[in-house]
């Protein structure tokens, strides 16, 4: 039986239980996810003070690059929001990155903005970064029902408040607009199977762990209602299980994830610690472990189990 903790669920104020630990991949150190018995959600503890969280980010996290995937990716948030959107364009992003989905948004003609917390120097383009504000978006100069759009792509997991997050993206949006929030999703089968391991962990970054019950609750408790839920991202959903079951076979883990985003390369693989023969059973184990998350990934969606949940929520009128 796990043991009891002090701390409360912000969704539900239930008192949370210890479930598992994990350990940071890239500083090694180890946290504690702890999980509310009621709605799911878990809490990533001890909570880092926010002028340590710089070591927690290696130098390359925030990448200037253009990549395959970011643009494939890019083009399907697009593409879905274009989707369910009506009007006037308006879209402001969230946790916007390098500012590539702000450069697709624009590239279509919509009044792009994004608001991100990263330095500037890893923004895609000059052009983009002046569409972006650096700082927190709940002291951004916008003004009350100023976008018709808000997104938030792997972000609110991050946020320590993420209710007042929320309450700002109701604040900004006209009275039927659209915020659209994809998270991981902590229920799901890969997440259960994996646990401390899980690549969606991502401790002490991901300071809250979603599932599509607590998502749902702290969405309705801000103000919105939800129009659809989906269970499964063509990326995301297969990489993570990919991923997690590589981590169950290498000392350090997500070196598969590292290696393809330019982190990791052969030149400097002993320097981001790792072992040459995790480097080998990462190459030896990455076809049989693709053939296992190909179908699981299929089937744990097909159940409302997906790794990702994404949202697509509108004001409470």
């Amino acid at each position: 039986m796990p043991g009891a903790n002090a701390e409360k669920c912000v969704v539900c104020d239930t008192p949370l239980l210890r479930h598992i630990a994990s350990n940071d991949y890239l500083s090694n150190e180890r946290f504690e996810v702890y999980f509310c018995p009621s709605c799911g959600l878990g809490r990533t503890l001890p909570l880092v003070a926010p002028e340590e969280l710089g070591k927690y980010y290696a130098a390359g996290y925030y990448k200037k690059r253009k990549s395959g995937a970011d643009n494939h990716i890019n083009n399907g948030r697009l593409r879905r929001v274009t989707k369910r959107s009506s009007g006037t364009k308006r879209v402001l992003d969230i946790g916007c990155g390098n500012g590539g989905l702000v450069e697709k948004f624009s590239d279509a003609g919509w009044d792009a903005q994004g608001v991100e917390m990263a330095p500037p120097e890893h923004f895609v383009s000059d052009d983009v970064q002046k569409k972006i504000f650096i700082g927190d978006v709940r002291t951004a100069p916008y003004e009350p029902h100023s976008f018709d759009v808000i997104t938030l792509f792997h972000v609110l997991e991050h946020l320590p408040e993420p209710r007042s997050y929320l309450e700002k993206a109701h604040e900004l949006l006209t009275n039927n607009g659209l915020l659209v929030i994809e998270v991981p999703n902590v229920a799901s089968l890969q997440a259960r199977m994996i646990r401390g391991k899980w690549f969606n962990l991502d401790v002490p970054r991901h300071v809250f762990h979603f599932t599509p019950r607590s998502l749902t609750t702290i969405l309705q408790q801000s103000g919105f209602t939800i129009e659809h839920m989906a269970h499964y991202s063509r990326i995301y959903s297969l990489f993570g299980f990919l991923q997690s079951l590589l981590n169950l076979v290498t000392r350090r883990n997500n070196i598969l994830f590292d290696f393809l985003n330019g982190k990791v390369t052969l030149k400097n693989y002993a320097a981001q610690n790792i072992h040459l023969s995790d480097l080998i059973l990462t190459a030896l184990f990455c076809p049989p472990a693709f053939a296992i998350a190909l179908p699981l990934t299929f089937l744990e969606s097909l159940f409302k189990r997906g790794g990702i949940i994404i949202v697509y929520t509108r004001p409470r009128s």
